[in-house]
């Protein structure tokens, strides 16, 4: 079928619910406030669109090209975004809640308090994105890539976070009660004020990372690598730290009460010298 043309096209406030958009080209097509509820846009290339205050909710966009598109206050609320690619896209207060995102590509977005509660972010790229003030509360984000994104005050309680890179990530202030982070990299991230009372970081790697002040209250660490890491004024209280890694942390001023503390026993060295 032939492909129809319609870049840079001006259309504000279109009404194209359900329309099927498949074999349309919209590279910097001007739709800002459309109506694209259910529409069909699965692998369209939207490069450079703006749709700034559009309806997208349940619109069906795997595969889609989005790259510095502006979707700033657009609704994608059950929208269907597996695969897309999104680089470098403004989704700024953008409402995402209950949307599929698996294998998105949204390196150097900018998601700033976009609402993407339940969310299913599986297995994204979201490295170096900002996704300050977001609400991501019970969002699916295992083994996503978020290495060097802001994060900064976002909301990520009951968030499952398993095998994530959080790598020199910015989570100052953020919350993670009860957030799962089984097993994902969060060395060298910036966690000052954080809150993750009741967390799972089983298997964590927090090397070097920054705790200082944080709210680790009943947070499981079991087997966490926190060596080096900066845990000063921390609330650690019923903290579970069980064969955690705390070579070379800073505890000072740490609150430990009730915490569950017991570090692994050296293996002596066979080839070395009797005790």
């Amino acid at each position: 079928m032939r492909t129809l043309d319609l870049r840079r096209l001006s259309f504000p406030a279109a009404m194209l619910t359900g329309a099927d958009l498949r074999n349309v080209r919209l590279d910097a097509a001007q739709l800002p406030g459309a109506n694209l509820q259910d529409a069909h846009l699965e692998g369209v290339s939207m490069n450079d669109a703006v749709l700034d205050g559009a309806s997208l909710d349940g619109a069906h966009m795997n595969g889609t090209s989005l790259q510095r598109a502006s979707l700033r206050d657009a609704s994608l609320n059950s929208a269907r975004l597996n695969n897309a690619d999104m680089r470098q896209t403004n989704l700024q207060d953008a409402e995402l809640t209950n949307a599929l995102l698996e294998h998105v590509y949204l390196s150097e977005s900018d998601l700033c308090g976009a609402r993407c509660s339940l969310a299913i972010f599986t297995g994204a790229y979201l490295d170096y994105c900002d996704l300050g003030n977001a609400d991501l509360t019970g969002a699916d984000l295992q083994d996503v890539d978020l290495t060097g994104a802001s994060l900064e005050k976002a909301d990520l309680t009951v968030a499952n976070l398993s095998g994530a890179n959080l790598s020199a990530a910015n989570l100052v202030g953020a919350i993670l009660d009860r957030a799962v982070l089984v097993d994902a990299d969060l060395s060298t991230a910036d966690l000052a004020g954080a809150i993750l009372r009741g967390a799972d970081a089983t298997g964590a790697l927090l090397e070097g990372a920054d705790l200082s002040g944080a709210n680790l209250e009943n947070a499981n660490f079991t087997r966490a690598n926190l060596s080096g890491a900066n845990l000063s004024g921390a609330n650690l209280t019923g903290a579970i730290l069980q064969n955690a890694d705390l070579a070379g942390a800073i505890l000072a001023g740490a609150d430990a009460r009730n915490a569950d503390l017991v570090i692994p026993t050296p293996v002596p060295d066979p080839d070395g010298p009797e005790p």
